[in-house]
């Protein structure tokens, strides 16, 4: 006998990310599991009809991860993160931390300096030697510009 019961529902919203960057698909493969559990779904932002489905040129959307939340919002960058936070009990740090007055431009500035440099963290750049923590730090401070 199988107890199993399938809910079929519409997904909490769409998850667009670099498939071509190795942080990117890293990070989208460790949080499968965990997002599908909570209705995120993953989509490489190379699929053919991405731009059309976020409402941006093919250029813009590579730039940074995007949301489609179910509600009709379009999400990118830092935000995508805060967002699905809410729904991970060990993030939820970065939502009331983004609540701070300062914290959320660092926050932005920091993503955007992250990402324009996202293939570097593939061993390929000298970047890669120094600690996560300390390169955020660095473009926060630097306004992104190292």
């Amino acid at each position: 006998m199988n107890t199993e019961i399938t809910v079929n529902r519409a997904p909490r919203g769409w998850i667009f990310y670099d498939a071509d960057c190795a942080l990117c698909a890293g990070a989208a493969a460790r949080l499968k599991r965990a997002l599908n559990r909570r209705g995120f779904r993953l989509l490489p932002l190379q699929t053919p009809d991405a731009p059309e489905r976020v409402g941006v040129t093919r250029e813009a959307l590579l730039n940074r991860v995007h949301l489609l939340p179910g509600d009709g919002r379009r999400l990118a960058g830092i935000d995508v993160f805060i967002e699905v936070a809410r729904h991970l009990k060990w993030a939820r740090p970065l939502v009331a931390a983004a609540r701070w007055p300062a914290v959320l431009p660092l926050l932005r500035r920091g993503y955007d300096w992250i990402a324009a440099h996202r293939h570097c963290f593939g061993g390929t750049c000298r970047l890669t030697r120094l600690p996560l923590l300390v390169i955020f730090a660095l473009a926060a401070w630097k306004g992104g510009k190292l």
